[in-house]
């Protein structure tokens, strides 16, 4: 038992606070994508959606555009709704909802012509096999009996650096 908390300490610490705020906000977006209706204004939606990303740190988030068109003011939130772990933020990451003069008009890619960049899958499953084995290693090494020479016991330390997907795991 004394072993395994140390385990569940270190995959804690590998997982990281920006992950798990990626993960709330995008179980929040679930929970209230069926709340928002086309037709309704700019500020009743961001008012929904923006408090579900408001721990999300600012690189990963795409900023909003705004534009006109023959007079009419464009607004395109663009809500983070998706996550590759490859380390890029990109467009099928996030849903765009398109206000027209403070009312929303559209959501989703097709009324800007579809996303424009995507997520490198192969990248993120080579993350995510690199942080396991990370996690391994770091487990059968806190589960190794220190060696005892003469009376000065060998400890070892480890230490995590890096954030998000990449993070590396050096003991010592």
């Amino acid at each position: 038992m004394k072993k395994i908390i140390p385990i569940i300490i270190s995959a804690f610490l590998l997982t990281g606070c920006a992950e798990i705020a990626m993960e709330n906000s995008l179980s929040g977006y679930k929970q209230v994508e069926s709340r928002i209706n086309l037709g309704d204004s700019r500020y009743q939606v961001l008012g929904i959606l923006n408090p579900i990303m408001q721990d999300l740190p600012s690189d990963w988030k795409k900023p909003a555009d705004q534009y006109m068109i023959d007079g009419d003011k464009y607004y395109v939130h663009y809500q983070r709704t998706g996550w590759v772990s490859d380390g890029k933020l990109t467009d099928d990451e996030v849903t765009p909802y398109v206000f027209k003069n403070d009312k929303l008009v559209s959501i989703g890619w097709q009324a800007l012509g579809g996303p424009k960049s995507t997520g490198n899958a192969a990248a993120a499953a080579a993350n995510n096999a690199a942080q396991s084995q990370a996690l391994i290693n770091l487990g059968q090494d806190l589960m190794k009996t220190p060696s005892v020479t003469n009376t000065m016991p060998t400890t070892r330390t480890c230490r995590v650096t890096g954030t998000g997907a990449y993070k590396r795991v050096t003991c010592f």
